[in-house]
C-alpha cells in the first residue's frame, strides 16, 4: 500500500481521536497497547471481545476495527508519526501510553 494512503489512515485516525470521548479514548489507548506489543496475553482477550460484539457496531467500533486493521499495515515510521500527531493533540494520553508501554517493557 501507498504510503499516500497511509498518511491519509493516520489522518483519519486523528480526526476521530479529536471526537472521541474520555472513555473512547481509553479504549483505543487500550488497542494501542495491544497493538504495539501483540505478543501479550490480553491480545486474546480483546480477539474474543470483538468475535462477542453486537451485529451492529456503534460508529466507535467500526472506527476502531478500520483503525486496526490499518495499524497493522503501517510502518515504524507511520505508527511513529501517529503517536507525534496525537501528541499535538492530547500530550497526557500520550504520555500514558510511553508510561504503560515502558512498565510493560521493563518488566519482560
Amino acid at each position: 500500500m501507498s504510503s499516500i494512503w497511509m498518511q491519509r489512515e493516520i489522518q483519519w485516525t486523528v480526526h476521530w481521536f479529536k471526537k472521541w470521548t474520555v472513555l473512547q479514548r481509553e479504549e483505543f489507548l487500550k488497542e494501542l497497547v495491544d497493538k504495539s506489543l501483540p505478543q501479550l496475553p490480553q491480545a486474546l482477550d480483546i480477539a474474543m471481545r470483538r468475535l462477542n460484539m453486537e451485529e451492529d457496531p456503534d460508529v466507535f467500533h467500526c472506527q476502531l476495527r478500520l483503525f486496526s486493521e490499518w495499524f497493522e499495515g503501517w510502518s515504524d515510521i507511520e505508527k511513529n508519526g501517529l503517536v507525534e500527531k496525537l501528541k499535538l493533540v492530547d500530550p497526557s494520553f500520550v504520555e500514558r501510553l510511553s508510561s504503560i508501554l515502558s512498565s510493560i517493557a521493563c518488566c519482560r
